[in-house]
Order: C-alpha cells, then structure tokens, then sequence
C-alpha cells in the first residue's frame, strides 16, 4: 500500500519506507492552524490525530469518505507516532483556496473532492516516487507495477507504473496518463 501521498509504503502491515515531518515542521503548521482558526489532522501510523473532532467540517469529512471513527484520537494523545501528512480543514472553499495557495510555496497540496478540506506533503515526495522506490528495493520494470488511483494527487502514481488503471469517478488529469479506467471505488 502506497499511503500519505507517497510518504509512507507497507507490505504485509510493515512499514517498508517511511518519509515523515520533522517536529519543528508541525510545530509551525500547527501554530499556523491555531492562528487562522483552522481544524486539521495528523496521519500517524498508528492513528489519525485532530485538533477537533466533533467540529463540523469533520464530521462531514468522515461521513463523505466513508472513515471509521474509530480511526481518529485527539491530537493531545500524540506521542511517539511519526507524522507523514497533515489535512487541513476549513469552512469554506475560498479559504481552502487561500490556505493552499499561501502554503504552496513550502509543501505539495492536495485538495479533496466534495470537502473543505486538503492535505500537504512534503514537496519531494509523491505516490510517484513511491512506486519508483519500489521498483527500485525490488528490481523491477514499469510493466511489472499495476496502480490504481482516482485523485489528482494519484496523477504520478498512475503515471510511474506500467498500468495505471483509474476509477469510473476520477480526475480528468488521469485521462492522459491512465491506462484503463474501471469501476467505481464501492464497485
């Protein structure tokens, strides 16, 4: 599994590379949050850490992507967990607009179908370069990696292996570099 937007990627519940942010780096995002009033999330390995968890905006997040509760903690039970990607949530598209284009210039983003929301990464990573380190750790040839993505933040990932097959609902960015298109996720 490529997870994170390429940052972290497991095999057999392993975790075979990971790419994370440095303390100082979430320190900074997080007191960028707290000062534009903004919710977000910390994908962790072994949890998905939030600010808030009953706001809104969350709620609504969860629900359109069909997450499990279960999956999330309060931010303050943060310990030892490495981060390797953080979602911020807004109230509206214009400031998830404004917030993106501001943090553009440190950190890739990725904005989310359907949700005020969307994550950063950091910019030398991608689902991209994932399935790059993969061929590489097991010597193998584009024609040998089968991805399959919907998001634009999946347009590497597509693009890297030799059969890039998308969903029926995706990005149009993927129409120039899928290889086939398939059902929908649930299908």
């Amino acid at each position: 599994f490529v997870t994170s937007n390429g940052a972290v990627i497991s095999l057999n519940h392993e975790i075979i590379h990971g790419d994370y942010f440095k303390e100082a780096q979430l320190k900074e995002m997080m007191e960028y949050c707290k000062t534009h009033r903004l919710n977000y999330f910390l994908e962790g390995n072994q949890k998905v850490y939030v600010k808030d968890i009953n706001e809104k905006e969350f709620l609504h997040f969860v629900d359109y992507y069909k997450m499990d509760m279960n999956w999330f903690s309060h931010v303050d039970d943060l310990k030892d967990d490495p981060i390797s990607k953080m979602t911020f949530i807004c109230e509206n598209q214009e400031e998830v607009l404004k917030h993106g284009a501001y943090l553009s210039k440190d950190y890739d983003i990725c904005y989310h179908r359907g949700c005020h929301t969307f994550d950063i990464c950091q910019k030398h990573i991608s689902k991209g370069t994932a399935i790059d380190i993969l061929k590489d750790k097991y010597h193998l040839k584009k024609e040998d990696c089968i991805s399959f993505g919907d998001g634009d933040n999946d347009y590497a990932l597509i693009k890297h292996a030799g059969y890039g097959i998308v969903m029926k609902k995706h990005h149009p960015s993927l129409d120039e570099v899928a290889y086939d298109c398939t059902e929908s996720v649930l299908n």
